[in-house]
């Protein structure tokens, strides 16, 4: 049985659920995800990123995206989808086919388009501060896939899988001091939070 078998069956995790994405003819990033929730929980792993990675790295990443299934972000990110959306479509659904709306604006009758960019615009300051809601429990959530990963498959192949994922996908390792200052931020508060 090689380490990607022994991963998904001391983890319980049913290697069905792990697809290989022929992601190569359309991109040269290396990438994993996790999605779902119950019964629907999938894994997917780039095939560049196979073809990168050695057999150790490919299981720590494979650790990382078991490390969500088992934390169940999904299913704890889905109250703040559901918070993200919902004002959305009722904001929307307030102002589509209000024809006063579209006359007072000039239009000489209703104007759906128009009415549909109005509604996005009044709710753009308040999704601003939804997706940084989601930026932090998101943030929180790759930290606990993690510290998973490494305490079931060590550090030495999650830092030597980071090392490859940041070459070969190209991240900024020097980036900008508000985005460093940001992040550093964010980290306080995502670490307070837990």
């Amino acid at each position: 049985m090689n380490k990607i078998d022994a991963i998904a069956e001391r983890h319980k995790y049913p290697l069905k659920k792990i697809y290989i994405i022929n992601a190569s003819k359309r991109t040269t990033k290396l990438n994993a995800f996790f999605s779902g929730i119950g019964k629907t929980k999938t894994i997917g792993i780039f095939d560049n990123l196979l073809d990168k990675m050695s057999e150790d790295e490919v299981v720590a990443i494979l650790a990382h995206e078991i490390g969500h299934a088992k934390g169940k972000h999904m299913l704890r990110r889905l109250p703040l989808m559901i918070l993200q959306f919902l004002p959305l479509l009722s904001i929307l659904a307030l102002l589509i086919g209000c024809e006063p709306l579209s006359l007072a604006f000039g239009f000489s009758e209703t104007n759906i388009a128009f009415e549909l960019e109005t509604g996005l615009g009044l709710l753009s300051p308040a999704m601003i501060v939804l997706q940084m809601l989601g930026n932090i429990q998101s943030r929180k959530h790759e930290y606990e896939a993690d510290a998973f990963e490494v305490s079931s498959e060590g550090a030495a192949p999650s830092i030597s899988a980071m090392k490859k994922l940041v070459r070969e996908n190209f991240s900024n390792l020097t980036p900008h001091p508000f985005v460093v200052f940001a992040a550093s931020n964010l980290n306080i508060i995502v670490r307070s939070g837990s």
